[in-house]
C-alpha cells in the first residue's frame, strides 16, 4: 500500500491509543499483513515498513493499493544486520573480521537507500555467512569459561544458542540477551532478572490467538 492521505492516525491498539499521524508518511510504501473489520464499518490494517518494523493500525481509507513490486522486502537483511552490528571483536582472524565489517557496511548502505529486491537479497546472502561465524566468535570465549566450570560441552551450548536464537537474530536475543528462550517465572525471578514480553500467535481450539508471554531479560551474554 501507498500512504496517500493526511489527517489519519496510526494506532497502538484498538483502544485508540495514537501512535503516529499519517501526515509524515504520505508517499511511502508499506506492507499490510492483517486486516480487521470494525463494527463501525471501517476496515483497519496492520502496517509494516520494508524493514519489517510494525507501524501501527490504520484505517485502510488512508491507503491506496500499489504494485507489490514497489515494496522491497528488507526484513531478512535488517534482522541479520541488526544482530550482527552488536557483535564485538572476538577470536576471528583479522581477515575474517575485516570481511565481516565490509559486508556489514554494504548491508547498511542497502538498508539506507532505495534498492531493488535483487540487491537486497544479494546483500543478505553476502552478510549471512560471516555474521553466523561472528555470532559464534562473539560468545565462544564466555561459553568455554562457563562450560569448563560446570563440566558441560561448549559445542552443545553453542549449538543450542544457534538453534534457539537463529544466530542471535531473534527478538529475544536482540532485545533481552536471551539466547535460549528461557521464560520469566513470576514469583521466583523478580529481583533476579528483568522481563521482556513477546506476543506470538498460538493455535488454540482451532484458531490462532495472540498470546503474551514473559521471558527473562539478561544484562549480558554471561547471564544468559
Amino acid at each position: 500500500y501507498r500512504m496517500e492521505k493526511t489527517g489519519y492516525s496510526l494506532y497502538e491498539n484498538f483502544r485508540w491509543q495514537k501512535k503516529q499521524a499519517s501526515n509524515a508518511l504520505v508517499g511511502q510504501i508499506f506492507q499490510a499483513r492483517e486486516q480487521f473489520h470494525h463494527f463501525n464499518g471501517s476496515v483497519y490494517v496492520s502496517l509494516y515498513s520494508e524493514r519489517g518494523e510494525w507501524q501501527g493500525y490504520i484505517n485502510r481509507a488512508a491507503l491506496n493499493k500499489t504494485s507489490a513490486a514497489q515494496f522491497v522486502d528488507k526484513e531478512n537483511l535488517y534482522k541479520i544486520y541488526r544482530a550482527a552490528a552488536t557483535f564485538k571483536r572476538g577470536i576471528a582472524s583479522d581477515s575474517q573480521w575485516q570481511n565481516f565489517q565490509t559486508q556489514l557496511q554494504n548491508a547498511k548502505n542497502i538498508l539506507n537507500r532505495t534498492a531493488t529486491k535483487t540487491q537486497v537479497d544479494q546483500a543478505a546472502n553476502a552478510l549471512d555467512r560471516p555474521a553466523q561465524f561472528q555470532f559464534i566468535y562473539s560468545i565462544a570465549g564466555e561459553a568455554q569459561k562457563i562450560t569448563r566450570a560446570n563440566d558441560l560441552y561448549t559445542s552443545v551450548m553453542l549449538a543450542q544458542a544457534i538453534l534457539e536464537s537463529g544466530y542471535g537474530r531473534s527478538e529475544l536475543a536482540y532485545q533481552a540477551q536471551n539466547f535460549f528462550g528461557v521464560k520469566f517465572n513470576v514469583g521466583q525471578d523478580e529481583g533476579k532478572y528483568g522481563s521482556y514480553a513477546v506476543v506470538s500467535l498460538e493455535y488454540i481450539d482451532g484458531e490462532y490467538v495472540p498470546v503474551r508471554s514473559l521471558f527473562r531479560k539478561y544484562a549480558n551474554v554471561d547471564g544468559s
